[in-house]
């Protein structure tokens, strides 16, 4: 898949830059498309933490209205 080459990549961005709240931002997209829920909320509370921007992400009480806007 095309996803752990990303994650790799934005796990390059974050060493580069740990205020980068973008590359936390999809890099815990790729997480979740590769069902790695755990990493994935992990990274969108980062991204939040560093702006408020990337809240709209973080896992809501109702799971089936999680996930990328449509």
């Amino acid at each position: 898949g095309e996803y752990q080459p990303a994650i790799e990549d934005y796990d390059q961005a974050i060493r580069l830059d740990r205020d980068d709240a973008d590359a936390y931002d999809s890099r815990g997209l790729g997480y979740y498309y590769l069902s790695l829920e755990t990493e994935a909320d992990a990274d969108f509370a980062k991204a939040c933490s560093l702006d408020r921007q990337y809240c709209s992400r973080l896992r809501p009480k109702n799971p089936a209205t999680f996930g990328p806007e449509k």
